[in-house]
């Protein structure tokens, strides 16, 4: 790890239900995390990006790690594009350094631990930070709707990657 590692990481990741964060101080230690639901409101982004301006006023994060939304391999939908975008101006607005993750570096961040899928990755998380297994859902059947904690796993996903790409720059707003 290198010696520059943010003093607190907000790791965002939006999902079409509205938004699972993580935060971390000290490189590895995981203070908090969570979702906020945005399904019956009239503009889900205004309401993620309120929810994430109040994340960065309570917890002061000095870095934020979230998805490459300009990755044009990304099959993000177009909201959530705009999202990422909005939120990494925001941030970037209140003096935090935004980084994003394209998901192929999420991916092989895990691929050494036998994790590829989703569900592998959040496995691996849950060992990495056992007080997360109890919001590890079980594997999808192919018909069933992701799970709204899962967002939690992939916002932790994207710090652990970001901590082990921590050489990347800057994006610029």
């Amino acid at each position: 790890m290198t010696t520059d590692a943010p003093e607190k990481l907000l790791a965002i990741a939006p999902v079409s239900r509205g938004i699972g964060y993580a935060l971390f101080e000290r490189v590895d230690l995981l203070v908090d995390w969570g979702t906020k639901e945005a399904r019956r409101v009239a503009d889900k982004n205004a309401h993620c990006l309120l929810f994430v301006e109040r994340l960065i006023r309570l917890h002061g994060p000095t870095e934020l790690a979230l998805a490459d939304w300009s990755d044009p391999k990304s099959r993000r939908s177009t909201r959530i594009k705009e999202l990422l975008r909005r939120s990494a101006e925001l941030a970037s607005a209140k003096g935090v350094i935004v980084r994003a993750h394209r998901r192929a570096d999420v991916v092989a961040t895990f691929t050494g631990q036998g994790a590829r899928t989703k569900h592998d990755i959040a496995r691996v998380i849950a060992r990495l930070h056992p007080e997360l297994a109890p919001r590890l859902p079980r594997r999808r059947k192919p018909w069933q709707s992701e799970p709204a904690q899962m967002a939690i796993f992939e916002a932790v996903a994207l710090a652990v990657a970001h901590q082990s790409l921590s050489d990347r720059p800057a994006l610029a707003a």
